[in-house]
């Protein structure tokens, strides 16, 4: 179960062995020396992507045995549809990659401004903890920060973009 459109974006995503060989390989700029520092350490063999079978959009209640569970479609963020799950009653969300701890999330194919928009979506839930896709648990402040910062980013290069500062 995902969001429709990150079934739709799963064509695009990185199959395991195409990360397997990236992070192996280590290359000589910054995005390969990020691969490998982060999944080399997996292993990806045997692993198999299976497609889902149902997609959501906006938000979905479903219950899990006697829990209450609140699917939310955090649009192009990270990924081109990541989904959180909210544990109402227990004031917990799960993010996934969506939301990084002490670093701020990748945008595979999504956008800054997603990132920051996915950061309000979990803080609305009034959940007071988060469980991120990378790192230690976060509060609210934690998430409050990460979206500030991706703010702050947003507005840095949107100023150097008005004066036409060149990226290198």
């Amino acid at each position: 179960m995902t969001s429709a459109s990150g079934a739709a974006g799963l064509c695009h995503e990185t199959r395991p062995e195409q990360l397997t060989m990236l992070a192996r390989s280590g290359g000589p700029d910054a995005a390969g020396a990020y691969v490998a520092r982060h999944f080399a350490h997996f292993d990806f063999a045997g692993v198999t992507v299976t497609a889902p079978t149902r997609t959501i959009q906006g938000r979905e209640e479903v219950k899990v045995g006697t829990v209450l569970v609140e699917l939310i479609d955090l649009e192009a963020g990270h990924s081109a549809g990541d989904v959180a799950v909210h544990l109402p009653e227990e004031g917990v969300v799960f993010a996934g990659d969506a939301l990084f701890s002490g670093a701020h999330m990748v945008v595979w194919s999504g956008s800054l401004s997603g990132c920051i928009r996915a950061c309000q979506t979990l803080l609305d839930t009034g959940a007071e903890l988060f469980v991120p896709g990378h790192g230690t648990l976060l509060d609210r402040s934690g998430v409050a920060d990460i979206r500030d910062g991706l703010a702050r980013v947003a507005e840095e290069a949107a100023q150097y973009a008005r004066r036409s500062v060149p990226l290198a």
